[in-house]
């Protein structure tokens, strides 16, 4: 906890259900996601100090990205920064899709807290212009289920790579030395594998803190591991972002294409 809750978990807190309803031979997997999300800290108030000054820079930090992300879909943006944080990629199937998406705000009505009040006021006001298009799907027969998805892989995957071909998926500029391509393309992958190993450190970090509390030694070491692996994919970024500013370097994705690519 802090001055400002003694009580805080310092932490946001996401309950994901899974559920498969069957009717006869049709099945549907609906599911609900639950987000308790922590508090905006300001450590002047609260008065946190090193593990829990850390810990609210690390809230704030995520409470940021989410900002951001909801920003871009707000504003239509071509490019919605999801990668930027765990929460943001748990969080990325509810603003999208086929969910139906409520969120609550609560505010205190103390006086000293009035700046955190119209702040968080302003988020929830930033999130309602975000809308969804809910769909209501039908149980489909389990079989035909399977032959769907497989059918409309089969169809997905031609077209993105016809779009491939023609650059639409992004491409390199004229004249560009085949060893600068393969770099590019292999601080991609870096990239990738260092977010996705930070994602699974992370899940096990969690289940870890949940089963065994008392464990530290391996707390910490699955903690350093995660700051290991975000420091690592940090400088893979910042290679990209240095490739991606040279001129005439790289054209990237089309709107068009990342649609099609997340359908599939």
């Amino acid at each position: 906890g802090h001055a400002l809750n003694e009580r805080s978990s310092r932490s946001h807190c996401l309950v994901h259900v899974h559920v498969t309803v069957k009717s006869g031979n049709r099945v549907s997997r609906p599911s609900l996601l639950f987000v308790d999300l922590a508090g905006s800290e300001r450590i002047a108030k609260s008065h946190a100090s090193g593990v829990t000054a850390s810990q609210a820079m690390s809230i704030n930090g995520s409470l940021t990205a989410l900002g951001r992300v909801i920003e871009a879909l707000g504003k239509s943006q071509p490019h919605v920064p999801y990668r930027d944080s765990t929460l943001t990629m748990l969080l990325r199937s509810s603003f999208g899709g086929r969910s139906c998406t409520s969120v609550v705000i609560n505010v205190a009505d103390d006086v000293e807290h009035l700046e955190e009040t119209i702040c968080s006021l302003q988020f929830g006001q930033r999130l309602s212009v975000v809308k969804n298009v809910t769909t209501v799907v039908k149980g489909e027969i389990a079989v035909d289920e399977i032959r769907s998805l497989e059918e409309k892989i089969a169809e997905m995957r031609p077209l993105l790579e016809q779009m491939q071909r023609k650059g639409l998926g992004g491409r390199f500029g004229e004249g560009i030395p085949a060893n600068e391509k393969r770099s590019f393309e292999e601080n991609n992958t870096h990239l990738e594998q260092w977010q996705t190993e930070s994602l699974h450190l992370q899940g096990q970090l969690t289940e870890l803190k949940a089963r065994e509390p008392q464990a530290i030694e391996k707390i910490e070491d699955l903690a350093s591991r995660i700051k290991q692996a975000k420091f690592q994919a940090d400088n893979v970024r910042d290679i990209i972002l240095r490739q991606r500013s040279i001129r005439g370097f790289w054209a990237p994705p089309t709107p068009g294409f990342l649609a099609k690519q997340a359908e599939l």
